[in-house]
């Protein structure tokens, strides 16, 4: 029986290596090489992105005949698309792209991605050796912005030469920790100054972790009619004898990793002052 076996196995092998005539560089057994590229795919997860990254991967075929091969991919956490199989043809190569998808919103990250590539017929007939090739990724999940601001006091009254503090919220609804900068825009500041109102924030710059939410805190003095610029600011006489002014104060949240990437995302809320 053992010899019996060792006769068919030669005159398989016989079959194979007289199936198509040998050149320089080709292999006399099935010999395949699996690259991918780019090996780091990256992943876009913002509201309105794809959620998807593409790598195409090459199947390299370095022997003398034709080969079907089964394409298995291992990845975490990610939806991925692929052909199942592939044929490959003497001495060849053929491409094929990997799709890897994630939830929206995903938290950004690394993944470990594995291609696997199996030889499972060697010109029609199962293979006597067992051929594999494998290519290892690194899936990116990419950080996107986000942030939202509430004011807790979004009326407010206050008396002339009278402090108070403003309280705001502030949550970071990217997908990474992230710095934010507050700040009253330049064109809402020049108003509020030449009306005599004094800012003061007790932060101009805070880490906020992904999900989570901070309070920036805003003093506000109010001013006297008589030190506004009256051609600028209008100040309402009132029965009593009283002067009243009522502006809105607006106050933004800005993510600092979207102004050193795709542009500055903002938010802003506003409080309106009397």
């Amino acid at each position: 029986m053992a010899n019996f076996g060792r006769t068919v196995f030669s005159v398989l092998c016989l079959f194979l290596v007289t199936q198509a005539p040998l050149v320089n560089g080709q292999s006399t057994l099935p010999d395949i090489d699996l690259t991918c590229s780019p090996a780091q795919v990256m992943i876009q997860v913002f509201p309105g992105s794809t959620g998807t990254g593409i790598t195409t991967c090459t199947i390299s075929n370095n022997s003398a005949y034709t080969l079907d091969v089964d394409i298995e991919v291992t990845s975490s956490d990610l939806a991925h698309h692929s052909p199942g199989s592939i044929r490959v043809g003497p001495s060849s190569t053929a491409d094929f792209q990997l799709t890897l998808k994630s939830e929206f919103g995903a938290l950004m990250s690394q993944k470990s991605v594995n291609v696997e590539a199996t030889v499972t017929s060697v010109n029609d007939l199962p293979p006597i050796t067992e051929e594999k090739s494998e290519a290892n990724l690194i899936a990116s999940i990419m950080q996107y912005s986000g942030v939202e601001i509430t004011a807790s006091q979004p009326l407010i009254k206050i008396s002339s030469g009278e402090t108070k503090e403003l309280i705001y919220t502030v949550k970071n609804t990217g997908n990474a920790m992230d710095f934010f900068l507050f700040r009253i825009p330049f064109d809402n500041i020049d108003i509020l100054e030449d009306a005599g109102f004094i800012f003061v924030f007790d932060s101009v710059r805070m880490q906020i972790d992904e999900g989570q939410t901070e309070q920036v805190k805003v003093s506000i003095t109010a001013p006297y009619k008589e030190n506004s610029r009256e051609d600028l600011i209008f100040w309402k006489g009132k029965s009593n004898g009283d002067n009243e002014l009522t502006i809105q104060l607006e106050v933004t949240a800005t993510s600092d990793f979207s102004c050193r990437n795709a542009g500055c995302y903002s938010r802003s809320a506003l409080t309106t002052i009397t």
